[in-house]
This record gives structure tokens, C-alpha cells and sequence, in this order.
């Protein structure tokens, strides 16, 4: 080691030359973020995104809004990035009502690129009439409005799947891009641990309405006689507000509808139109019990009428219990038998043969498991689950599984639901019908009802090495089923259901 130098000395900066300014010089990290908006409207970031292919209504550029404080986003579709003065205007003018105007709600800051839309003079003096400040980035930074360039991103990547989903024309991209907006705004965002439609709003939003981009449906025919048919068929294209669809007929006319009836939602690239077609057709002529199946269809009616159902010891809650909202009633079809219901999803040309021996073999008199209170109550097997459910009712309140409480008005209550299950033997003989009573803990939000999770599981690696010192030793192993065994456990917190 050299002993000429003394590290012992702090090394002071050299001035720096010429020559390593020029060919050296890289960028710093941006570690200082930018004042956050703390009020709804006080920061505003706005993008531009194109030129895109030519929109089927002549669009080629998508001019984005992102409030800061809440999250709230909006999207225009122009065809000239002049147009963006325009679209400014009206978002203004569309969040800056005079209930918040009088709570001094309004836009304050406005973070934009340099782009020649965002740097004109026009833009300058419209924003120095309404008092605004213009905040512009370092050219080649756009790290400096990273929350724009993020959700023109976000928009544009849930725009494209939608799109590849629905199997549309690329002209169609404005559609999907405005229907993407809409699912966000109802998304949760992590940041304000909530929806940006809540936020804003002050209300949760609804979801019953929701579909699929590009799932087949049909509309009620706007001009029709006695001779012409009711109903045109349609795809899915988006949304406007909660009880209006955004439809594409068969002759590519972009039609509005508020009553449509869905068929069955296409959720991937092998969901093809035969399978749609093949759903109604019946595999087998055996009875069927009407509690079994799914609707294959559902009917939504643009009404405001409530129905609330009454809580009703051993009746299914709904998914949306808490919010007490009014949900359309979907309309009957045909019922199928849960066998049934396991193969019309499969391709008949591949696997005909061998669908049929299945059928052919099954027993309609073995019992199925079913899926709700109402399916286990109506079978032939009613006793034996009535039997079991008693038997976990029991457990639980042997257990002192809950207090009962008068319900609170400041905390979410959780609905619940049973669960049936048969206990089989070696040989797939019923050894015994098991039920249980589970809570719905999917309606917890995180960050609000809980934090983390945690599941206290063997892992495999444990009982194989269980396994290995019983063969070496030439140890018998016999198994054992704690019944109940999760109420065993302790809980630190307080969970109403």
C-alpha cells in the first residue's frame, strides 16, 4: 500500500475542469419530490399521449386530467393537440361548482410538460385570469410529472387488453381508452386507500352494472313494429354513468341503451362465440332439480327501486350487504345440472366422444355438493346437511366464537355465508357431509379493516420430513382431524359480522 497519500485527511472536491464537465456529467436522481396537493383541485397534472391510429369517430390524441389530492381522472379525445386549451376549460368549468367554489375548492397549481399545447400564449393567459400557476417540467424530465406519464400509461395498457379482449377493430381504441378511465376511477388506488370515485364523491361506487368489454348482449331496438324483432344484438363497449351502456351493433353503429340483456361474459381470449353458442343446448335428458345452475343470462333494468331483503337466519347474504343498494333481479333461463354445467364449456368437435361416455356412466341419483343454503335445503340429502350445520352451530357456540352486540353505526359489518363440503372415503364413498359457516372477509379493505394477512400452514417440506424419519425407522403413522380446528385460535382485534 502506498504511503505517500494520507487517507487519514478528507479529500476535498477539485474544482471541476472543462473536460469532465462535458463528458462526464450525468443525471442526478430525483430525490426532492414536488409539494403534493393536500386539497381536492389544488394540483392538477394533465399529458398529452399520441398521435394514435385515426379513431372511428376521427380522434388521434387522448389529453389526460389527474387531480392530485384525490386521485380523480379524467380523459378527453381530440383531434388536434390546439384542442387542449378546450379540454381544460371544461374540466374546470365540469369540478369547479359553486358549492366548492364556496368551500374554496378550486384548481391552484397546473404541472405540464413543454409540449407547444401546454406553452402557448393562450394557455398563459387563460391561467393568469383564473389565477393559476403554471408549473412546467425540465425538458427531458418527464420524471418531474411522473403521476401524469403514469396514468396515460395505466389508461393506455387497460385500453389495449380491453380491446384484444373484445376482439374490435383498432379504430375502437377511443371506446376502450374512456371505458378504462371508468374502471379506474372505481379501482382502488393505494395511495388514498380508497376508490377515486369515493373520494370524490363521498359515496361508494356501484358495481352490479358492471361487464366485460366486447360481451354479447342485446338492446332494445329503438324504432320497432309488430313485424321487426325487439331486440338487436350487441357488444359491450363501455359505460355512462350507472345505467347507460355504450353498445356496438353488428353493422358497426355505436348505439346508447339502458336495457340489456347480457349473455354469458367473456373473460379470456379462449372464450369464443361457438362456446357462447353451444351453452343453451342440453347434453342429457335426465331430470333436473330447479335449484340447480346458473343463468346463463341477465337482464338489466334501468330502475331505482330498492330491494332490500330482510336478514333471514340461514339465508345467503349478498355480496353488497353493507351498502344496502338496489340490485336488478336477473332474468331465468334454463336450468342445468351441475354435471351439465361442467362440460358445455368444453369444445364438442375435440372432446364429443368421450363428454358422452361421461354422461353415459354418471349416476343422476349421486348427490352433488351444494353451493348455497337454499340448493342444500331442497335435495334429497336435506337431513344430513340440516344434521351437519347444527353440529357447526354448535361448535361455534360451545366455542364462544362471538358476543352478541347491539351493531354499531361507525364500523363494516361482514356477512357470511355456508360452505358444504362430503367427506370422502379411500374409495370415494360419503363418509360424512360437512358444512361451515364462513365469513366473507374478501369485503375487508386493506389499509382500512386490516393490515396484512397470515395463514399459519405447515409448509410441504415439514411433513415430508416427517415422512422420511417414519420410513427410516420403520414407524406407523396414523392421521387425526381437530374438528373446528381454526376456533382454537385467538384474534386481537374487534370483527362484526
Amino acid at each position: 500500500m502506498s504511503t505517500e497519500i494520507n487517507l487519514s485527511r478528507p479529500l476535498l472536491d477539485p474544482d471541476p475542469c472543462d473536460t469532465c464537465s462535458i463528458t462526464k456529467l450525468h443525471s442526478k436522481p430525483h430525490n426532492n419530490p414536488i409539494q403534493p396537493g393536500k386539497l381536492p383541485l389544488e394540483l392538477i397534472h394533465s399529458d398529452v399521449l399520441g398521435p394514435f391510429t385515426l379513431g372511428w369517430e376521427g380522434s388521434k390524441y387522448i389529453v389526460t386530467f389527474l387531480c392530485d389530492a384525490t386521485q380523480l381522472s379524467e380523459v378527453y379525445l381530440i383531434k388536434h393537440k390546439s384542442e387542449a386549451l378546450n379540454c381544460f376549460k371544461h374540466f374546470k368549468q365540469k369540478y369547479e361548482t359553486p358549492d366548492r367554489l364556496i368551500r374554496h375548492i378550486k384548481i391552484r397549481r397546473f404541472r405540464t410538460d413543454n409540449g407547444g399545447e401546454y406553452s402557448s400564449q393562450e394557455m398563459a393567459d387563460y391561467l393568469f385570469q383564473c389565477g393559476i400557476t403554471h408549473e412546467f417540467t425540465v425538458p427531458g424530465n418527464p420524471q418531474q410529472n411522473g403521476a401524469s406519464e403514469r396514468l396515460g400509461g395505466i389508461i393506455w395498457e387497460k385500453a389495449e387488453s380491453f380491446l384484444k379482449l373484445a376482439g374490435l377493430p383498432a379504430k375502437f381504441w377511443p371506446e376502450m381508452v374512456k371505458t378504462a378511465n371508468y374502471i379506474r376511477m372505481r379501482s382502488p388506488q393505494a395511495r388514498i386507500q380508497s376508490t377515486p370515485y369515493e373520494t370524490w364523491h363521498g359515496e361508494a361506487p356501484r358495481y352490479s352494472h358492471l361487464r366485460t368489454p366486447g360481451t354479447k348482449c342485446w338492446a332494445i331496438r329503438r324504432l320497432r313494429s309488430k313485424q321487426t324483432d325487439n331486440g338487436i344484438e350487441c357488444k359491450l363497449l363501455g359505460y355512462e354513468g350507472d345505467s347507460i351502456y355504450r353498445l356496438l351493433t353488428l353493422d358497426g353503429k355505436v348505439i346508447r341503451a339502458s336495457t340489456v340483456r347480457f349473455a354469458a361474459e367473456k373473460r379470456s381470449l379462449t372464450d369464443t362465440e361457438e362456446a357462447e353458442e353451444l351453452a343453451p343446448k342440453r347434453l342429457c335428458d335426465h331430470s333436473v332439480h330447479e335449484s340447480w345452475g346458473d343463468s346463463d343470462t341477465e337482464l338489466i333494468q334501468d330502475t331505482l327501486d330498492a330491494t332490500i331483503e330482510d336478514d333471514i337466519p340461514g339465508a345467503e347474504p349478498t355480496l353488497f350487504h353493507n351498502t344496502r343498494e338496489s340490485h336488478p333481479r336477473a332474468a331465468r333461463t334454463t336450468e342445468y345440472h351441475p354435471l351439465e354445467r361442467a362440460l358445455i364449456s368444453y369444445d364438442m368437435d375435440d372432446e364429443s366422444p368421450k363428454l358422452f361416455a361421461l354422461l353415459a356412466d354418471s349416476d343422476p341419483s349421486e348427490p352433488y355438493e351444494p353451493r348455497t343454503f337454499r340448493e342444500a335445503m331442497s335435495g334429497g340429502t336435506a337431513k344430513q346437511w340440516e344434521s351437519s350445520m347444527r353440529d357447526e352451530v354448535n361448535s361455534l357456540k360451545e366455542n364462544n366464537t362471538w358476543d352478541i352486540v347491539d351493531r354499531p353505526k361507525d364500523r363494516a359489518v361482514l356477512t357470511g355465508k355456508w360452505v358444504y363440503k362430503h367427506k370422502r372415503g379411500p374409495n370415494g364413498e360419503i363418509l360424512r357431509y360437512k358444512s361451515r359457516w364462513v365469513v366473507r372477509g374478501f369485503e375487508q379493505r386493506e389499509g382500512l379493516d386490516y393490515n396484512d394477512t397470515f395463514a399459519s400452514v405447515v409448509k410441504p417440506m415439514s411433513y415430508k420430513l416427517l415422512f422420511a424419519i417414519a420410513a427410516a425407522h420403520d414407524l406407523e403413522i396414523e392421521q387425526m382431524d381437530v374438528k373446528t380446528a381454526f376456533l382454537y385460535g385467538d384474534i386481537d382485534v374487534e370483527v362484526y359480522v
